[in-house]
């Protein structure tokens, strides 16, 4: 069955409404304050994600994969508990390369990714529902 795309992908943009205060005042803020903030909208835009997903993929950061493998190996346990028909919530969602582990051991199943990056979450959702 070829499947629609267009159709299977459905975007709610729940971005909140235009702070009063500038990005750059914003940014500023929270550099002067103690200790020092920034939040992940300054570091998650499409450019920082993509960076993020080539660090996942180093041999020195061993999360990503250790959690692949923990998911890899328990993929058919998580299946059996969850049963068909189930959503799957995913925060920070990312590339999305883990989750496919659980939707291709849970089917049918729907799949909601919440992430910073408006953008890349567009990007990774649409290659998820193309597969």
């Amino acid at each position: 069955m070829m499947l629609n795309t267009a159709t299977a992908v459905r975007f709610h943009d729940q971005q909140p409404p235009v702070a009063s205060m500038s990005l750059r005042d914003e940014l500023l803020q929270g550099l002067r304050s103690t200790p020092k903030t920034a939040s992940p909208k300054f570091l998650y835009d499409r450019r920082g994600s993509e960076l993020f997903d080539q660090i996942c993929v180093q041999p020195e950061y061993y999360p990503t994969r250790t959690e692949e493998a923990i998911l890899r190996d328990a993929a058919d346990d998580i299946a059996n508990v969850v049963g068909r028909d189930a959503t799957l919530i995913e925060l920070g969602s990312g590339a999305s390369r883990k989750v496919r582990l659980l939707l291709e051991a849970v089917r049918p199943m729907s799949y909601l990714g919440i992430d910073i990056s408006r953008d890349f979450l567009l990007d990774s959702t649409r290659r998820l529902a193309a597969d």
